[in-house]
């Protein structure tokens, strides 16, 4: 199984990317990790608009979309670490 960690922390190399580490360490044993950096990526705050609830398709451009074609595009649970 594949599994993408997250660092949710703007913080790259605090606490949480030590939680990140251990948690990745016991994944690896029996699945394909990756470890991902919140910081690498710009993703806008939501405005409330809603657009998304009729086009399934945010307003902002903003790297969600790229996040989730690198990473997300094939069967991966996710852990969301901040």
């Amino acid at each position: 199984m594949k599994v993408l960690v997250m660092n949710c922390s703007l913080v790259r190399n605090g606490a949480t990317a030590e939680i990140v580490n251990i948690v990745t360490a016991r994944l690896e044993k029996k699945h394909d990790v990756k470890n991902i950096c919140i910081d690498d990526y710009d993703i806008k705050f939501c405005k409330g608009c809603r657009t998304c609830h009729n086009t399934a398709k945010c307003v902002q451009n903003d790297d969600v979309d790229r996040l989730s074609l690198i990473h997300i595009s094939e069967p991966t649970r996710l852990a969301l670490i901040s």
